[in-house]
């Protein structure tokens, strides 16, 4: 939910980074608390390959995967895509005043809200309803940051805030991380670039990455200055602000699963295929690979990654050339590969709920449609719509409801909220 609102359109538009990656570093962070500190992890591995090829090479791909299995059908989403009504229990935004992010609920949203929304300076974290908003944290002051996105459940919500500039600076990202948890029903501040870099300007990761929980902890990801250089880390912070938020491996796109959390791993650049993720890696107190792409033959690396109790996700772009993007869905653990849909877009921005996943292209102004897909039914998909600069729905946890973005044109964006069967 990166938010811009242009002078001359007033559409909100999200936005895809790109920015250059270097080597790794393990930094210090003093994050504003009594002992709080971003500690380096020592004990970190780096992996070319898994050392066994798991599964049978998938010959409708363009793209070779080893680790886990990756047979499974391939499908075209144009081909099955199709519309259908879509149970909308209620409707908001369309005039700035109240921006959605992703649903908990049929009757609450995460997002932002401003009773004077013509003050860019003036929007706060709220469950947004049919009634109302209720923020969540206070408004930020000296320096304001503004809400974008997150993720979460009912019992805990996770977001970063940017600060905001004139010119809306898409190459930097100078964060700030929060967490609101309904067992204490407050709060905090977890992290920021500021006390990470020690700079108001913080380059921006590639792609879409948000913040993301599990029930004792929140992982975040964000360039970590060494000397000159600047190096896409994996950071990992207590839920309730106690101890060291920390640095546990290079990498981006982290997806909190129960017990740990996964995280695209091992950056490529060959000086000819571009430059990317190439592998997938867990981190349960210890760091173990999980799957690996031939990034260094063919371009295509990892491009976002999803988890849910029940369900794994990851996309894969190539990093040269705009062939679309393939999603594939594996069963908890990667078990099982159970489907693959390539999409028109070089890259999605995506929901996942236990058994289903919502995706769009972003603020992306081509291939604009935005799809549901559940699992359970791999060869169909539904079509939520069409939302030029804004495709991007969200799902909320446990599958009862999705958030819609509706095109409103020359005005801001609306929301839907949809209950799903």
């Amino acid at each position: 939910m990166h938010i811009s609102k242009k002078q001359g359109t007033g559409i909100v538009v999200g936005v895809l980074f790109v920015v250059a990656i270097v080597s790794f570093v393990m930094p210090r962070l003093s994050d504003g608390r009594d002992g709080g500190t971003v500690s380096p992890d020592e004990n970190i591995e780096v992996f070319d390959s898994p050392s066994v090829d798991v599964g049978s090479v998938n010959d409708s791909l363009p793209f070779r995967i080893v680790g886990v299995d990756s047979v499974a059908p391939v499908y075209e989403i144009s081909e099955i895509s199709q519309e259908a009504p879509l149970d909308v229990a209620w409707s908001f935004g369309g005039d700035f005043s109240r921006i959605g992010s992703f649903p908990l609920s049929k009757d609450s949203v995460f997002g932002s809200f401003s009773k004077r929304p013509d003050n860019l300076s003036s929007y706060r974290p709220a469950f947004i309803g049919p009634q109302g908003e209720d923020a969540i944290a206070p408004l930020s002051k000296d320096p304001y940051y503004e809400p974008r996105d997150g993720s979460g459940t009912v019992d805990g919500v996770t977001w970063y805030s940017s600060t905001l500039s004139d010119a809306y600076n898409t190459t930097i990202n100078n964060w700030q991380l929060g967490v609101w948890d309904r067992k204490s029903d407050s709060s905090r501040v977890l992290a920021s670039a500021q006390e990470l870099n020690d700079t108001a300007k913080t380059p921006a990761l590639p792609g879409e990455v948000v913040p993301t929980m599990n029930g004792d902890k929140v992982y975040y990801a964000s360039n970590v200055r060494r000397g000159n250089e600047w190096v896409p880390s994996v950071l990992e912070c207590n839920v309730d602000g106690s101890g060291d938020c920390r640095v546990i491996a290079p990498g981006s796109f982290p997806a909190a699963i129960a017990d740990g959390v996964l995280y695209a791993t091992d950056f490529v650049d060959d000086g000819t295929t571009g430059t990317g993720y190439s592998a997938v890696a867990l981190h349960d107190g210890s760091i173990s690979n999980v799957l690996t792409v031939d990034s260094a033959v063919s371009g295509w690396c990892v491009s976002g990654i999803w988890a849910s109790e029940g369900l794994r996700v990851v996309s894969f772009s190539n990093s040269v050339e705009n062939q679309g993007c393939y999603l594939g869905f594996w069963t908890e653990d990667f078990k099982e590969c159970t489907t693959w849909v390539h999409t028109s877009s070089p890259s999605v921005v995506g929901s996942v709920s236990l058994s289903g996943f919502a995706w769009g292209a972003g603020s992306q102004e081509e291939n604009a449609q935005m799809y549901l897909l559940d699992v359970s039914r791999p060869g169909e998909a539904l079509l939520l719509g069409e939302a030029p600069g804004y495709s991007r729905p969200s799902i909320s946890a446990d599958g009862s409801t999705a958030l819609v973005p509706v095109y409103n044109g020359m005005d801001a964006v609306k929301f839907d909220v949809v209950a799903l069967p």
